[in-house]
């Protein structure tokens, strides 16, 4: 009974002692900031690092090369095929602090302008110039230098943007209860 009854000094002494500097590791690939009162920042580079929970707030990320998961999506040409199509993106932090203070999260956005990018590219060009930049490495390059203009406003460098899965695509369409299935004449695909 009296044990249950002083379980509130225990909670209280844990509570305090929360508060209290704590001494943390940031490692060789990691880069990290603190939040401090007023608004100001302070980068955390590799080694010990001492914060008060009190004031301080911390976020620490990997600085590596990276790539985000990017989900494929269907997109139509300049001619009017569907295609389905997955970029790939490859980069790096390089200023901690523009990445973790310019967005809300930087992955996210690099996701985001890679998908742009693509988009406005899969909509300039028809079908089959399409195909044949792929093969060429002209789509690739191009990608890489309209994600790069977003990526460095944010603190990351971009190694590399290509597009791993392209592929004709099929749309079905409900339209008034009759279900059919919109793609490509066979004629047009054998003429491209």
């Amino acid at each position: 009974m009296i044990g249950k009854s002083l379980d509130w000094i225990y909670d209280f002494i844990l509570w305090v002692a929360s508060f209290r500097p704590r001494l943390d590791l940031c490692h060789a690939t990691q880069r990290g900031l603190k939040f401090l009162p007023g608004g100001r920042t302070k980068v955390i580079k590799p080694g010990l690092y001492w914060w008060w929970p009190l004031t301080t707030d911390v976020k620490v990320i990997e600085v590596n090369y990276s790539s985000p998961e990017i989900e494929g999506q269907s997109l139509m040409t300049r001619d009017g095929r569907t295609v389905f199509v997955r970029p790939v993106v490859i980069f790096k932090v390089v200023d901690v602090e523009k990445a973790l203070t310019s967005t809300s999260g930087y992955t996210e956005m690099l996701s985001d302008a890679t998908m742009k990018a693509l988009t406005g590219y899969v909509r300039q060009h028809t079908f089959s110039v399409l195909v044949a930049n792929s093969a060429d490495l002209e789509m690739d390059t191009i990608l890489k230098k309209w994600v790069t203009e977003d990526a460095e406003k944010h603190g990351l460098e971009v190694l590399e943007v290509f597009v791993a899965d392209i592929a004709v695509h099929a749309v079905f369409r409900h339209v008034g209860g009759a279900g059919a299935v919109v793609a490509p004449p066979e004629e047009e695909a054998e003429e491209e």
